[in-house]
C-alpha cells in the first residue's frame, strides 16, 4: 500500500483578496504546514479549497475544468525518495480563497526541483519550525529536502524575494584525512577527497611521463601520481597547521570540484574540538578576505553529528584518521573542559599495519604503498571481542588468515595483523602512546559529568567518523563500557546492571556524519540571516564576530 505525506503551503494572507491581490515585490507569505496523506488512491478536489488529487501511479500535472487543482502524479519507493513527473519547473498557484493551485495568472509559487536530487520539496518559515522542531526536523531529515523556490508577484511575474536555492549554501568539513564538501540539505557529500598536496620531485618534465605534472596537485591526483610527488597532509591530528597547503586544498574544493563563486554563497565550515582559537579566527578571515564569501559559520563536529542523528544531548565518539574524540553534548552545547582526546586514528593504525606486515615479510614503502595497506586496512581489518582469545586462535588456526592482491599483482596474507592493528584504538600503549584508550575515555567522560546527565549520556553514545566502521567495534565498545561500569561504579554487584539503559548508535552513514549534520543544520538556517556571520559583522568587528557562533 503506498502511503504519501505530501506537505502543502497556504499562504498568510488568506484574505477573499488572496495572494494575488498583493503586488508587494518583497512580499513572502508564511507558510503553515498541514499535512495530507493518501493510503493508495486519489484524493477527491474541488476548486474551492480542496485537497490536491495525488495519483497513484505516473501522471501529468494538469488543472481541472474549473481551475482547480492539478493532479500530482507520485511513486513511492521503498527508499523514501518522492520523485515528481512533470513539475519540473512547472508553475503552481493558488485560488482566491487561498486554497489548491490553479493556473489563473497573479502571483504564483514556482516549484523547480532542485536537479541533483528529485524529492519532494517543503517550505516552512522558521518561527513555525521553532514551534514544532522535533517534528519537523525527523520529516526534512528522513523524507524531504528542500527543492528551489521563488516566489511571483504582479502581472509581470517579477521575482519578489531572492532564490531560496541550497546550491548557494557551501557545508564543508575538513578533516585530517579527506575534505567533504557540498551543499545545504544534500543527504550525501558531493565530493570527497583526499586532504593532501602533492609537488613534483623533479621541476623539469620527464621523458617517460605521459604527462606534465602541475605545480600542484590536490586530493585524488595525489594517489595516481604519488611516486613523482613530495606529499604534504595540511591536517595534522585534526588542526590545520599548513595554512598555505589548505589554501591550495580550498581552492580545489570550491573551484574544482564544487564549480561554485564564493562571492554569491554562504558556507558552513566545521571545527574539531579544542581546535586553537587563533585556527577558527584564520578560517573565518580566509573565506571572508580571500574568497570573499557573503556568510560564514563555525560549529562543533560533534553537535553535528548529533544533528544528523536528530538529538540534542549524547556522547559523541569521532574518530576519523588523524585523531579520536570523545564529546559530550547536552542540549547542543558541547563541553570543552569534558572532552577527552586520542592521537590515536585511521592514520596511526595503517602506520602500525605497516609494521606489522613488515614483521610477517612484507615491505612497505611508508610513502609509495601507504594507501595500498590502507586499503588493506579498510578491507580486511576487525575489532576482535576478546583479544586474547582471537590471537590466541590466531596463533593455532589459520582460519584467521585472508589473501590480498597488491596491485603489482603479488598477493599477500594477512591474519593476526587484521585486528592487532585497529587494537590501537583501545590500548594505545601499542604504538608507544600514552593516556586512556576508547572505552576508558568513553566512561570517565561520562562519570566526570554531573550526575543529571549521565544516564542520557548512556543512552546515546553515538558513533562517527571513518575509523569507526571496523566490524566489531560497537559490541566490544559496550562490552568495556559494562566491565568499567559494573567494576567501579556497582562495585561487582551485576543486579545494578539491569538499571543502565547503554546504547551505542552506529549509523551506517557515519563515515560522513559531521558532514550530513552540516547539511541539515545549513538547509534550516539558510534565509536566517542572524545565525551566519556576515561580511559586514566582520568588517566591523574583526574575528570577535565569531561569539555568533559561540566560540569567540
Amino acid at each position: 500500500m503506498m502511503i504519501l505525506i505530501f506537505m502543502w503551503g497556504c499562504c498568510r494572507d488568506q484574505s477573499t483578496s488572496g495572494i494575488h491581490g498583493n503586488n508587494d515585490p518583497n512580499y513572502l507569505p508564511n507558510l503553515h504546514i498541514p499535512i495530507v496523506t493518501n493510503f493508495g488512491g486519489g484524493v477527491a478536489s474541488d476548486s474551492s479549497g480542496g485537497a490536491p488529487n495525488v495519483g497513484g501511479g505516473w501522471s501529468e500535472v494538469a488543472p481541472d475544468s474549473s481551475g482547480g487543482s492539478p493532479n500530482f502524479g507520485v511513486e513511492f519507493s521503498s527508499s523514501f525518495d518522492v520523485t515528481y513527473r512533470g513539475m519540473d519547473g512547472g508553475i503552481v498557484g493558488f485560488d482566491s480563497n487561498g486554497g489548491v493551485p490553479d493556473f489563473s495568472g497573479g502571483g504564483v509559487w514556482d516549484f523547480g526541483m532542485d536537479p541533483d536530487f528529485h524529492q519532494a520539496l517543503m517550505a516552512i518559515d522558521f518561527e513555525t519550525y521553532i514551534k514544532y522542531a522535533s517534528i519537523y526536523t525527523s520529516i526534512i531529515i528522513y523524507f524531504f529536502l528542500p527543492c528551489k523556490l521563488t516566489w511571483y508577484s504582479g502581472e509581470n511575474g517579477k521575482t519578489g524575494t531572492r532564490k531560496m536555492d541550497n546550491r548557494n549554501v557551501v557545508v564543508c568539513d575538513n578533516g585530517t584525512g579527506y575534505v567533504k564538501c557540498g551543499f545545504a540539505g544534500e543527504n550525501f557529500p558531493t565530493s570527497v577527497f583526499p586532504c593532501v598536496v602533492g609537488r613534483p620531485l623533479l621541476r623539469y618534465e620527464e621523458s617517460l611521463m605521459e604527462q606534465e605534472l602541475k605545480d600542484i596537485v590536490v586530493g585524488d591526483g595525489c594517489a595516481e601520481l604519488r611516486h613523482q610527488l613530495d606529499i604534504s597532509y595540511p591536517v595534522n591530528n585534526g588542526i590545520v597547521q599548513n595554512w598555505d597547503d589548505m589554501g591550495h586544498v580550498w581552492d580545489h574544493a570550491f573551484f574544482n570540484e564544487l564549480k561554485i563563486d564564493p562571492t554569491e554563497c554562504k558556507i558552513l565550515l566545521t571545527d574539531p574540538p579544542l581546535n586553537p582559537s587563533k585556527n577558527r579566527e584564520k578560517m573565518v578571515e580566509t573565506m571572508f578576505e580571500k574568497y570573499n564569501f557573503t556568510g560564514v559559520f563555525i560549529q562543533i563536529q560533534a553537535v553535528l553529528t548529533l544533528y544528523a542523528q536528530g538529538l540534542l544531548t549524547g556522547l559523541v565518539i569521532d574518530s576519523g584518521d588523524g585523531v579520536t574524540h570523545v564529546v559530550p553534548v547536552v542540549d547542543g552545547y558541547s563541553f570543552p573542559h569534558l572532552t577527552k582526546r586520542m592521537n590515536v586514528a585511521g592514520r596511526h593504525i595503517t602506520s602500525y599495519l605497516v609494521d606489522l606486515l613488515l614483521r610477517r615479510g612484507y615491505a612497505m614503502n611508508r610513502n609509495a604503498d601507504f594507501e595500498t595497506v590502507r586499503e588493506i586496512k579498510e578491507k580486511l581489518c576487525y575489532i576482535s571481542y576478546d583479544y586474547k582469545r582471537e590471537y590466541q586462535l590466531g596463533l593455532e588456526t589459520t582460519i584467521l588468515v585472508k589473501n590480498y592482491t597488491l596491485p603489482d599483482g603479488r598477493v599477500i596474507k594477512v591474519g593476526t595483523e587484521r585486528f592487532q592493528a585497529p587494537e590501537a584504538l583501545f590500548t594505545p600503549e601499542l604504538i608507544d602512546v600514552e593516556g586512556d584508550g576508547m572505552a576508558d575515555m568513553v566512561f570517565r567522560c561520562i562519570q566526570e559529568m554531573d550526575i543529571d546527565n549521565r544516564m542520557m549520556l548512556y543512552q546515546h553514545i553515538v558513533l562517527s567518523g571513518g575509523s569507526t566502521m571496523y566490524p566489531g567495534l560497537p559490541s566490544r565498545l559496550e562490552k568495556e563500557i559494562l566491565d568499567r561500569y559494573l567494576e567501579v561504579v556497582l562495585k561487582g554487584n551485576k543486579d545494578g546492571l539491569k538499571k543502565l539503559r547503554l546504547r551505542i548508535e552506529d549509523p551506517p552513514r557515519r563515515k560522513h556524519m559531521v558532514y550530513l549534520g552540516g547539511a541539515v543544520l545549513a538547509g534550516i538556517m539558510k534565509d536566517a540571516p542572524e545565525f551566519w556571520i556576515s561580511r559586514q559583522d566582520y568588517l566591523e568587528e574583526g574575528t570577535a564576530c565569531l561569539r555568533k557562533c559561540g566560540q569567540a
